[in-house]
């Protein structure tokens, strides 16, 4: 709450390794504007925050860790979009003229049913629905 109250784009929000001394903060957001205003806004509450990471809430369940580590590394430029100062801010949302990208973001990479149903006759992968939701496909 303290989050949102600073920035409206903040819809969700989940910690991860909360036993550390530097947990991770994982945040949903519908864009409004670029993340480095969200993590200028969060310096404020760095005595709670240390490490920030921003994705879209369309395409993202922050809550499944494994597709999180995928989404974020593939929609990160290390120069550009990993924010140092008090908190470490790491902005792995989709790109667009609000971060001065101006070409078209790559959509994801979907998985064709076939090659699914192909690797499960061989018995290379279960494929059920909560394979499906797991590896969003």
């Amino acid at each position: 709450s303290k989050l949102q109250a600073l920035d409206s784009q903040v819809v969700d929000l989940v910690q991860y390794k909360t036993d550390r001394k530097n947990p991770v903060v994982v945040v949903a957001v519908e864009k409004q504007s670029s993340m480095q205003t969200l993590f200028e806004k969060a310096k404020s509450l760095a005595d709670h925050i240390r490490i920030l990471v921003a994705v879209d809430a369309k395409n993202n369940d922050i809550k499944n860790p494994y597709m999180l580590i995928w989404r974020v590394t593939n929609n990160i430029d290390a120069q550009r979009d990993i924010y140092t100062d008090t908190i470490i801010g790491v902005d792995g949302t989709n790109k667009n003229d609000m971060d001065g990208f101006t070409r078209r973001w790559p959509g994801d990479v979907d998985c064709d049913p076939e090659v699914l149903k192909s690797l499960a006759e061989r018995g290379v992968i279960e494929y059920d629905e909560a394979f499906s939701k797991k590896f969003y496909l």
